[in-house]
């Protein structure tokens, strides 16, 4: 009888052994799969951070925000520029730029009565200030027999433009 007993025990103890280990094989090919797919994502998130960072900086920028003559007057004043030498700040209407993936946005400085050296000081603090706004086209002219010192005074008509991503269209707006 006690041999029966053993027996049956050990009949038991190998059911209970196949099927923790068929238990065991299902949540290791689960583990493995989970495993794959975190390695996946983990991929495919290192490659959207790659792709965004190589991006142009244009499509990750906003439009921008109001104020630019301000702007403009600070940067007049931080180059150590005479307030009066700002003459006209211009905004032009805003364009599509690339296709229609960007849109731009354009402004004509005028800087009267200022030296070379000077638009230099003030094209490096432009540069510094708001780096996004990038000069375009500069039309230098001297001015009427006016001097400073050595230098010889111009009028500076400048371009300054803005790129920015142009707003996703709004599908739901669309026409059949």
């Amino acid at each position: 009888m006690s041999r029966l007993f053993l027996v049956l025990a050990v009949l038991i103890a190998c059911v209970i052994l196949g099927w923790s280990t068929r238990t065991y094989l299902g949540a290791r090919a689960e583990a493995d799969t989970a495993t794959t797919f975190h390695t996946s994502i983990s991929t495919q998130a290192q490659r959207l951070d790659q792709l965004r960072n190589s991006a142009p900086t244009e499509s990750r920028r906003l439009p921008p925000p109001p104020g630019l003559a301000s702007l403009i007057a600070a940067t007049v004043s931080t180059a150590g520029l005479a307030h009066s030498s700002l003459q006209t700040v211009t905004p032009e209407v805003e364009t599509p730029a690339a296709g229609g993936a960007f849109r731009k946005t354009a402004a004509r400085v005028t800087l009267d009565q200022i030296t070379l050296p000077e638009l230099g000081r003030w094209l490096d603090e432009w540069r510094k200030a708001e780096p996004a706004w990038v000069v375009s086209s500069i039309d230098l002219s001297p001015t009427a027999a006016h001097r400073k010192g050595p230098q010889r005074t111009l009028r500076a008509g400048l371009s300054i433009e803005y790129i920015f991503a142009a707003a996703p269209k709004d599908t739901a707006d669309a026409n059949p």
